[in-house]
């Protein structure tokens, strides 16, 4: 443990550099997500009219 202990200090400016990347694959993921969302919803209301 103590390696990771040494290792997680230098890593902090690459973990900046790759920080945009995973926002970038979060911001997808959520837009996805809503999309998903919004399609399952209008999928429900299609089938049953009943409910809105």
């Amino acid at each position: 443990m103590s390696d990771d202990g040494h290792g997680e200090a230098r890593p902090l400016r690459f973990r900046r550099k790759h920080a945009r990347r995973r926002n970038g694959w979060l911001l997808w993921a959520g837009i996805i997500a809503l999309l998903l969302l919004l399609a399952a919803r209008y999928a429900l209301t299609a089938l049953t009219p009943g409910r809105a």
